[in-house]
């Protein structure tokens, strides 16, 4: 029933095998992972960084001055003949066949429809951006919201702005913790969990489920200190409360009718969510320090 348990459960195999140094393994179930699901192929760069900086074959920089950054970058593209593609080869040969094969029977629905999914679904009504535009909607702008992509979703004249906003957001997040990866200041399961944050919080679509691809990376991580216990905790008590207090409620997709309290509980949801993910970021709290 809970299909998120299948690429998630890959996803720490994966970093179990990497941490063994079986890096072929650890591509391998990767690359099943994301075939049973899009979202693991953020965590590719991350796998290469890690397995090339235990072969001892990335350059590793010597300084984390800003003013040094295009040079240190220089040194470390200079050495790309040096590395290990092999595996990462092998990731992309499974994943083009797989793909290959069913866009044989079906180009548009295995391939296109993809792509196209992913750039025109609008905002979900739970995800961060969703609360920006709720709380423009308090000030009195006008919003549409109707069941379509498989979700509750909202429309306003805002959404053209938002969307890419949280997109430009994502891709600095990226940016900042591969970054910081390469600087061996993240460990490549920390690399795992921030990016994975880092697209739950940026994303145009917030899911209950989502929260089942973090679980088994925190319980791998030891994410039991009070930063977690508490943050976590409240983020996953609000998740449910909202999926069974609310959407029991929205019994009709044709005639959607959202419960009173539905944004304000799904705002504070997310204001700890994204609390969360800048700590762990930024290692406030020291919110890294538990994790292996």
């Amino acid at each position: 029933m809970r299909y998120d348990l299948l690429p998630a459960t890959c996803t720490l195999f994966s970093l179990i095998m990497a941490h063994q140094k079986r890096w072929r393994m650890a591509y391998i179930v990767l690359a099943v992972a994301v075939l049973l699901k899009i979202y693991p192929i953020l965590l590719l760069p991350a796998f290469f960084i890690a397995e090339q900086q235990s072969d001892g074959k990335l350059y590793a920089p010597t300084s984390t001055a800003l003013k040094n950054l295009p040079a240190q970058l220089y040194h470390t593209i200079l050495g790309c003949t040096r590395w290990h593609w092999r595996n990462c080869l092998l990731f992309f040969a499974l994943l083009i066949t797989v793909t290959g094969a069913f866009a044989l029977l079906d180009f548009q629905y295995a391939v296109i429809s993809q792509f196209s999914y992913f750039l025109q679904r609008p905002i979900q009504i739970e995800s961060m951006g969703a609360s920006l535009l709720w709380l423009a909607h308090l000030g009195g702008m006008s919003w549409r919201i109707t069941y379509d992509f498989g979700s509750i979703n909202m429309y306003t004249a805002l959404n053209a702005f938002v969307s890419p906003l949280f997109t430009l957001l994502f891709v600095l997040s990226v940016v900042y913790i591969l970054w910081l990866q390469w600087q061996r200041r993240m460990t490549l399961l920390q690399t795992v969990i921030a990016l994975t944050l880092a697209f739950i919080a940026t994303g145009k679509v917030f899911s209950p489920q989502y929260l089942i691809w973090l679980i088994p990376l925190l319980a791998y991580a030891g994410a039991f200190n009070k930063v977690w216990t508490i943050l976590w905790g409240l983020i996953s008590f609000l998740t449910t409360f909202i999926y069974v207090a609310f959407y029991s409620q929205i019994l009709d997709p044709a005639h959607i009718h959202l419960p009173s309290g539905f944004f304000e509980v799904a705002t504070i949801r997310n204001i700890l969510l994204a609390v969360l993910t800048l700590a762990y970021l930024f290692n406030w709290f020291q919110a890294r320090e538990q994790t292996r």
